[in-house]
């Protein structure tokens, strides 16, 4: 699980019966969602706090530390738009993301891809 406003990560291994105690990811973020891919890598899809935008961050060791370009941030999608995302993978690999601006009245709703064999480094569509 990963919770707003800190990115904070918690885990369970009795089917949400107990949590372990949350560890912040160093990353201030508002509507988190995670996605895990079928090589077991997890995705996590969100709003910038403070400077708006879609980031996206990922794990390859089950959520323990986190692939990012900051301490800070994450990878950039759409800097454009204030939050509110969701991915899903696709069975070529790639990742479509779907999301849409509350701040711009819904005016702007994208569709993003991004292959996870791309070095860590998105490239949006």
């Amino acid at each position: 699980m990963i919770a707003r406003m800190d990115g904070e990560v918690a885990f369970s291994t009795d089917e949400a019966k107990t949590w372990s105690k949350p560890v912040s990811c160093g990353i201030k973020m508002v509507a988190p969602g995670l996605l895990t891919l079928m090589d077991g890598t997890v995705v996590c899809i969100y709003g910038g706090v403070g400077r708006g935008g879609i980031e996206l961050i990922f794990s390859e060791d089950g959520r323990h530390t986190w692939v990012a370009p900051a301490a800070d941030r994450g990878f950039s999608i759409d800097n454009s738009v204030y939050l509110y995302a969701m991915g899903c993978e696709m069975p070529d690999g790639s990742i479509y993301i779907v999301y849409y601006d509350p701040m711009g009245n819904q005016t702007k709703t994208a569709i993003w891809g991004d292959s996870p064999e791309d070095s860590g480094r998105p490239t949006g569509y």
